[in-house]
């Protein structure tokens, strides 16, 4: 049977180092949309969505579909294929997210997080939280 990471040891400790950092960024993710959705609502995908129904990487039900990436330069390559894919990849009401990590070279300590998606679902959440900030006009203030 053939080695998954076939090369020397470093290569194969720095793929495991990945799927870790990876992992990790997942769980945070996870953790930080629970606050908003709720604890039962919000779950990594198993597999990191390579399953048929479990696309993406972290899914709010209902609410939100996250794909997450991570990168230590101080750039990072974003194509329209990968924010099409996530965004057919979205349950009915569901905003798809790119995660994007930028962690210290050598530390793998957060530098930011940033999030991009759709300028239109931008809107719409901008709007959403507008109108519940608007301060409610009692009746004597409309006359």
């Amino acid at each position: 049977m053939e080695d998954l990471a076939p090369g020397p040891a470093p290569r194969k400790q720095a793929l495991k180092a990945g799927k870790k950092r990876s992992q990790k960024q997942e769980q945070e993710i996870r953790d930080e949309l629970a606050e908003i959705y709720g604890d039962t609502n919000v779950r990594v995908q198993a597999g990191s969505g390579n399953q048929i129904t479990d696309k993406g990487d972290v899914r709010a039900y209902g609410h939100v579909r996250a794909e997450a990436k991570y990168t230590a330069a101080e750039s990072f390559s974003l194509k329209l294929d990968d924010l099409a894919k996530i965004s057919t990849e979205v349950g009915r009401g569901e905003i798809p997210v790119m995660v994007i990590d930028y962690l210290e070279q050598g530390t793998s300590m957060l530098r930011d997080r940033f999030a991009v998606t759709n300028f239109h679902d931008l809107k719409e959440l901008l709007r959403v939280s507008c109108e519940h900030q608007r301060p409610q006009r009692t009746p004597a203030a409309r006359r």
